[in-house]
């Protein structure tokens, strides 16, 4: 009978076993970049994150943008690492030629010159969970300020793109 109770818990302990060789592996390769856009091995890379101490998390503050104003999200971002996930709820899909866009302020950095980190077009259902992986394009030493945008497809300067949500640990 104990060992039926135990089969009822073994997708837990497998899924807790790659967990651990995940952050396990992470920790061996600090300065890998996560190329994963699949939203389960984000949620993956989250939980891992969340787990790291040296991980900062902040919260986006709420934006007066119409098209955006009931979005809900969060930052984990870890500079050791060079690593990190946007998290949104409620972010609606960006149509026709427009894009998001989340730039990071370094202290290491140029304030009028923030770095690129993400492109991304939100969820197909504005009420679920999205997560954006964060892939700077350049070394973030100290982040100081993470800012979301809304942009033309084209557009790659911080400048021609309008601000729409902040973050400051």
């Amino acid at each position: 009978m104990k060992t039926l109770a135990l089969y009822k818990f073994f997708p837990f302990i497998i899924a807790l076993i790659l967990l651990l060789l995940l952050a396990f592996f992470l920790r061996e390769n600090g300065n890998i970049a996560v190329t994963s856009t699949s939203q389960q091995e984000l949620r993956v890379v989250r939980n891992v994150l969340l787990a790291n101490q040296d991980t900062v998390r902040v919260n986006l503050l709420r934006s007066l943008d119409p098209l955006v104003k009931d979005t809900q999200g969060d930052i984990l971002w870890n500079s050791e690492m060079q690593n990190g996930v946007l998290q949104l709820q409620g972010l609606p899909e960006h149509e026709g030629r427009k894009k998001y866009q989340l730039w990071i302020y370094d202290l290491k950095r140029d304030n009028n010159h923030p770095v690129l980190a993400a492109n991304f077009y939100g969820s197909e259902a504005d009420t679920s969970s999205y997560i954006v992986s964060i892939k700077p394009t350049e070394n973030i030493e100290k982040a100081f300020k993470f800012v979301v945008t809304k942009s033309l497809i084209s557009n790659s300067k911080f400048e021609d793109a309008e601000p729409i949500f902040f973050a400051q640990p």
